[in-house]
């Protein structure tokens, strides 16, 4: 995630997560997500790892990895799992406040 003239910019892979808080005019927030989970259970991913002979079974690539695209697991590589990332960017506004996760805590940033 890199911030650049009140634009955001997002690229994710996994089950990473980049989110948006938007103030509404009654002080509630509003989510809006900017990142899409990479898991073999989705439809076009598990369709391209079928398509190398690799099995979706319990969520799972050959029930073992949980996330259909990463960088590192390479063992899983030639089993559909790819490192092409999904892109976002947004126009923030002042009432924007933003957020990355990883599989750590939250990180925040307003």
């Amino acid at each position: 995630m890199i911030i650049l003239n009140n634009i955001i910019y997002v690229a994710n892979i996994g089950d990473s997560k980049a989110v948006v808080a938007r103030k509404k005019e009654d002080g509630s927030f509003s989510p809006l997500c900017l990142t899409v989970d990479h898991n073999p259970m989705a439809h076009d991913e598990r369709m391209r790892i079928q398509k190398t002979g690799a099995i979706v079974k319990d969520g799972r690539i050959n029930g073992v990895i949980e996330v259909s695209r990463s960088i590192g697991d390479v063992p899983f590589k030639s089993l559909g799992c790819i490192c092409t990332p999904d892109f976002k960017k947004l126009t923030l506004t002042p009432n924007d406040f933003s957020g990355v996760g990883t599989t750590s805590p939250f990180y925040f940033s307003p």
